[in-house]
């Protein structure tokens, strides 16, 4: 007997992760109509939500826009995005 997993025990684990994985995205995804709720709470400190935004947030681009203006465009998981200036 080998110690690695056969085929079917390896394709159960994946199936568990990926349900796992999608039940946090949605939990997670759910907070976001909260962001602002939740980033003025005392009780939660920076380190937790800066772990939040970082789950939260998919990419940021950055663009020098005209006369020397940053841009900011954030797209968040789910789709949403967001434009700075």
């Amino acid at each position: 007997m080998g110690l690695l997993p056969s085929r079917p025990q390896s394709r159960g684990l994946r199936t568990t992760l990926t349900a796992i994985s999608k039940e946090l995205d949605n939990k997670v995804i759910s907070l976001t109509g909260r962001l602002p709720q939740i980033w003025a709470d005392e009780t939660i400190s920076d380190a937790r939500r800066k772990a939040l935004l970082r789950y939260l947030i998919e990419k940021v681009a950055l663009d020098r826009g005209e006369h020397d203006l940053a841009l900011a465009r954030i797209v968040w998981r789910g789709g949403a995005v967001t434009e700075l200036k």
